[in-house]
């Protein structure tokens, strides 16, 4: 079992820093901004958008992993329901069957989530 996690987490950990490397160094492309919409009972798509003021009443918020998203300043009501789709809930597949498979696993899916 050491063995096994002394030659794993290195290539864990190599995987994690290069993604942040990734990610830093990629032209982040402008967030559409949608500004004091009101939305009902519907589905909205976060990708590549920018909410700001708006209203979510019983909507349901779908972040499929193309792309980021900002919400700020919104006002949530009613039923509220957020769902991961496309390469959003593969990831978070990804890491849960990880989570689930031992201790070892636990403690590096816990490092994806560090600032």
């Amino acid at each position: 079992m050491n063995e096994y996690q002394s030659s794993i987490g290195p290539l864990i950990d190599k995987s994690i820093n290069e993604s942040s490397i990734q990610s830093t160094n990629k032209t982040t492309k402008e967030l559409e901004t949608i500004e004091g919409k009101a939305f009902g009972v519907e589905q909205v798509i976060l990708d590549g958008k920018r909410f700001v003021n708006c209203t979510f009443d019983g909507s349901e918020l779908v972040y499929k992993g193309h792309d980021v998203f900002s919400l700020e300043k919104n006002d949530f009501t009613g039923h509220l329901r957020v769902r991961f789709a496309d390469y959003a809930e593969t990831t978070l597949g990804v890491l849960n069957a990880l989570h689930s498979a031992g201790p070892e696993f636990k403690e590096l899916i816990s490092k994806t989530f560090v600032d």
